[in-house]
Parts: structure tokens; C-alpha cells; sequence
């Protein structure tokens, strides 16, 4: 009996000492919630070092918390173009819906010096020198993504070139030292929230024809993010025919004078309901110096004819928005050991970014 308890505890002692013992991105405890999940947002992550480690796109964000929160940075080595490959890829993932919206968010501290071996190791061909360009292709593949990256300067030089090509259709973030880390996610997430709002003009119903249309003078205000109060507007103005009484009559709102930075599909098919017209603001930006910023608020005013002033007028006409939208997002992050102490907190403000998205 002395053996076997011997044996027990010596088995016991191996088994914990594996759990330790683990390479790469590896598993370094749970302490997520799996259980929380969204109607509006669908996420996905990639770990990367010398290889790349993936938590499938599911709309359990609490899935992707606990990846994130039992990865561990304990090889030094950087696959960063590598991973965002990886990351494009996920999205064409079987048993996912089709989203209206898609997004990838890359977070490094360093250059890539891993990469070419994998892609070769796919079957590419693509020499270390190449890496970022076939990165970059690969996020090409999908002409609607919005990809947006994260350069942490505050261990290493990091090539801004480079990072650049891992952009499209969305914006470069650089953070300085760990403590701007959770602003500087944040940030994202605001533009991530603000691409996928659905916003609406609503106004009370009436017979508007292409002599008397009822017009518009639509004011934007956004900023670069939603914690800083550096805020800019832009003016649009625009007109509404409706044909009310006329079977099959639709209304229609059309541009007449374009913003300086805020477009919008157009012009726009209306619907009816509850006697409001409603309005759509489809695919609506606001971009200054190739940066997205936040939309804050819409302010609406309306006048009938270019002689009178115009007017706010609340009960008649205003903007609603909402998320109704279905958003899939993939997390590249970095878990390299050059960050040192540092990547517990890039580990708690990649969690705080999904927690933005799940407050929708």
C-alpha cells in the first residue's frame, strides 16, 4: 500500500507539473465568463508568437474573455502577419451568419520575425521580407473588412510603415507605455460601436412633392473618440418627396448639399410606419484626415421653403439609432515574451473591449 500511495502522489505531482509547464499561448488559469452572450456582436480571437492559437467566432463573448484571460506571453517570438492571415481567414468559419459588418483588431509590441516559415509551411511561398504584403493582400481578400491596428511603442521600435498595411478601411492606434493601453482599445471599440449603429431620421408623414419638398438641414458633431471633447461638425442638407395617396409610393430623401467629412448612402428609400416616415442613414461615416471618427448626434431641422427660417422641431423630426446589425469581430493579439509584466494589461483591456461591444 506504502508503493501505490507513493506512485498516487507521484503521478499527482506530474500531472500538476504539466499543468504549468505549457508553451506558447498557452493556458494559464479561467477565470472568464462563458456565458456571455450577444444578439449583436460575434467574436473571435488570435494569439500569436512563434505559432498562432485561435478561439473560433461565436456571439459567447465570454468564450473569447477566457481565451484571452488564459493565454500566457512566455516565447519570444513575433508571427504577427502570419496571425492576421489567420484572423482574415476565421471569418469564412462554417455556421457563422452572414454579417453586415466585419472587423479586425491587431495589437503588437514588436516587428514580425516568425512569419515566413508558416506561411510556408501553408504552402505559400512568401520570404520574410514579404510578410506584411501578403498580410496585407490577404485583408484585401475582403474589400469590406475594417482592420485596425495597435502598435505598443513602449518596448520596442516598432516600423509604422509596416503597421500601416495591416489598416483598411479603419484607423492605426500607436500606444507609448502600458497605462494608455485600456484608452487606446477603447478607442477602437467606440469606432467599432459607431460603424455598426443603425441610425434613423424620423418625421411625421405629409404629402412632399419635387415643387414642395420638405427640407432638411442635417448637423453631425463627432470626435476622434468618445473620451476626449475635441468635437467637429458637419452640415448636410437635403429634401423629402413623398407622394402620400399614391398607391406605391415610397418616400425619397436625396442629398442636395453634401458635409465636408459625413457621407451616407444616397439617396434614400423610406419606409412608412405609425405615421412616420423613417429613413435610414446606411453605411454613414464621418472621416477627417482618413480617420473615422465618432458620430455623437444628429441635430434635425426643417423648414417647407427656402424663405422661412429653420427650425428644431423634435415632435416632428429626429434621429434614432440603435445596433440591430449582425457584427462579427476577430482579437489579434500579441502574446510574445517582450511584453513582459505589461501583457496582463493588454489582457485586461482586450477584455474591456468586448465588454463595449457587449453593452450593445
Amino acid at each position: 500500500m506504502k508503493t501505490r500511495y507513493g506512485l498516487f502522489f507521484g503521478f499527482a505531482v506530474l500531472a500538476l507539473a504539466a499543468m504549468f509547464i505549457l508553451a506558447g499561448c498557452g493556458d494559464s488559469g479561467n477565470n472568464g465568463n462563458d456565458e456571455q452572450t450577444s444578439e449583436n456582436f460575434y467574436v473571435g480571437v488570435v494569439t500569436f508568437n512563434d505559432t498562432v492559437k485561435i478561439s473560433n467566432i461565436s456571439n459567447n463573448l465570454g468564450t473569447a474573455k477566457t481565451f484571452i484571460n488564459s493565454t500566457n506571453n512566455n516565447v519570444d517570438a513575433t508571427a504577427l502577419c502570419y496571425a492576421v492571415s489567420k484572423g482574415v481567414a476565421m471569418f469564412a468559419q462554417s455556421g457563422l451568419p452572414a454579417f453586415d459588418n466585419i472587423f479586425l483588431v491587431t495589437f503588437t509590441d514588436g516587428a514580425d520575425n516568425r512569419s515566413s516559415s508558416l506561411y510556408i509551411a501553408d504552402g505559400k511561398s512568401v520570404t520574410q521580407t514579404r510578410v506584411y504584403t501578403q498580410a496585407k493582400a490577404d485583408l484585401g481578400m475582403k474589400p469590406e473588412l475594417r482592420s485596425y491596428a495597435i502598435g505598443f511603442t513602449g518596448n520596442e521600435s516598432i516600423n509604422q510603415t509596416d503597421m500601416r498595411q495591416l489598416v483598411q478601411n479603419g484607423q492605426y492606434e500607436t500606444a507609448n507605455d502600458a497605462s494608455e493601453l485600456d484608452t487606446v482599445f477603447k478607442n477602437i471599440a467606440d469606432s467599432v460601436l459607431a460603424s455598426s449603429k443603425n441610425i434613423v431620421l424620423k418625421t411625421n408623414t405629409g404629402l412632399f412633392s419635387e415643387i414642395e419638398p420638405k427640407l432638411f438641414k442635417l448637423t453631425v458633431t463627432a470626435t476622434s473618440n468618445s473620451t476626449t471633447f475635441d468635437t467637429y461638425t458637419d452640415t448636410i442638407y437635403g429634401k423629402l418627396v413623398y407622394n402620400m395617396g399614391n398607391a406605391n409610393a415610397a418616400p425619397s430623401f436625396t442629398v442636395t448639399q453634401k458635409g465636408s467629412h459625413t457621407t451616407f448612402d444616397n439617396p434614400i428609400t423610406g419606409t412608412v410606419n405609425s405615421g412616420k416616415i423613417l429613413l435610414p442613414f446606411n453605411n454613414l461615416k464621418y472621416v477627417r484626415y482618413e480617420t473615422e471618427y465618432f458620430i455623437q448626434s444628429i441635430k434635425v431641422e426643417i423648414r417647407y421653403n427656402e424663405d422661412n427660417p429653420w427650425r428644431q422641431d423634435t415632435e416632428d423630426s429626429s434621429t434614432t439609432e440603435d445596433i440591430s446589425k449582425t457584427n462579427g469581430v476577430v482579437l489579434v493579439i500579441d502574446c510574445s515574451q517582450s511584453l513582459g509584466s505589461a501583457f496582463s494589461l493588454v489582457q485586461s483591456a482586450a477584455k474591456s473591449f468586448i465588454d463595449t461591444l457587449a453593452t450593445y
